[in-house]
């Protein structure tokens, strides 16, 4: 019987939009299994139909439609509901969409109501509105804060849309009442009225779906100094040992002793090989540092577009790779007791 492998995931940095861990004790197939997963099979809210009511801004219905396909929704009342909780819209049984497989949002928004409110916004530090209409109307931004839910049948609006990726980006770039991610601008007597329907899906069948915005991993390097070589360095070569590297992996300790500092940091950029090779007194030598790396240990960074936290990103992609291990291992023991495939 082959061994039983049991991973383990170390998280190193953790907040709304990111998530930094190590996946240990597995191999790439693994790896790359959860990788995918998140990508393309984690279930996240995306608007799938926009009916256009009115439309006189500059960009026709099917851009529009498309970018506001890509806004990021998200569950603000998961106690009542959650994106898991919606059927898939192909397995509802009702006519076109209904409160259990979709969500409807609407926008109505006009040049000029637009105008007033980014006037009381600004609350006159220019003027207000009337400066805004004398240098000629200026353009206002329409965002993902004019998207406005409707209730559901119960009166309950649990859905909103992600207008930052984060709490630390919406304190660092504004207020999501006046900012949100853009949509169009519209110019005087120019205005959009529609009703958008949000569906459930996955990013397999479309990319509006992915709850990532990246999703990358790395096998964690190993970095090797021979002590025998080392004690060969001149100061001067210590030094230049340390330089070469741009992530500054290397560090020189009290003893003018070269160490390895932040090993995490190592790109495998193979400048320190590289070096190495130059600072050898006979050919024959071996290298004064080796870089290899861990088979068994991954480092993934993983970036969401705000539609779920990372860490649900991370939680839900786990259980949808042991439930795809759990149903193979289900149909392996079928055909073991009845010779069917």
């Amino acid at each position: 019987m082959p061994n039983v492998r049991a991973p383990k995931l170390e998280i190193l940095e953790l907040k709304d939009d990111f998530i930094k861990f190590i996946l240990s004790d597995t191999d790439a197939s693994v790896a790359n299994a959860l990788r995918r997963v998140m990508i393309a099979e984690v279930p996240t809210l995306a608007i799938d139909l926009v009916s256009f009511e009115v439309n006189s801004s500059v960009l026709n219905d099917e851009y529009l439609a498309h970018r506001l396909g890509l806004i990021p929704l998200r569950s603000v009342n998961p106690r009542y509901k959650k994106v898991a909780d919606l059927k898939d819209f192909r397995d509802c049984d009702c006519d076109s969409h209904c409160s259990r497989c979709s969500v409807e949002l609407a926008l109505d928004v006009r040049y000029q109501t637009k105008r007033q409110q980014v006037a009381l916004v600004e609350g006159g530090r220019e003027g207000g509105m009337e400066a805004g209409m004398g240098e000629g109307g200026l353009p206002v931004n329409v965002t993902s804060a004019d998207l406005v839910v409707t209730p559901d049948e119960d009166q309950q609006v649990w859905v909103e849309p992600a207008h930052y990726s984060s709490g630390a980006e919406r304190d660092r770039l504004g207020d999501p009442s006046s900012g949100g991610i853009s949509i169009v601008h519209l110019g005087p007597e120019q205005s959009i009225r529609l009703t958008a329907i949000a569906k459930k899906g996955i990013g397999k069948e479309h990319a509006k779906w992915s709850p990532c915005a990246v999703a990358t991993y790395t096998n964690e390097p190993v970095i090797t100094l021979n002590k025998e070589e080392h004690g060969k360095l001149s100061l001067a070569q210590k030094k230049q040992l340390i330089d070469c590297c741009p992530t500054k992996v290397f560090r020189l300790d009290e003893r003018e002793n070269v160490t390895v500092a932040r090993p995490g940091k190592c790109i495998y950029c193979q400048e320190c090989q590289a070096l190495a090779k130059t600072l050898k007194s006979d050919p024959d030598d071996d290298p004064v540092v080796q870089v290899t790396a861990n088979e068994e240990r991954f480092v993934f960074a993983v970036e969401t577009t705000g539609a779920l936290t990372a860490g649900e990103v991370v939680e839900h992609a786990l259980e949808i790779v042991l439930s795809k291990i759990t149903e193979v291992q289900t149909q392996l023991v079928h055909i073991a007791r009845t010779g069917v495939v």
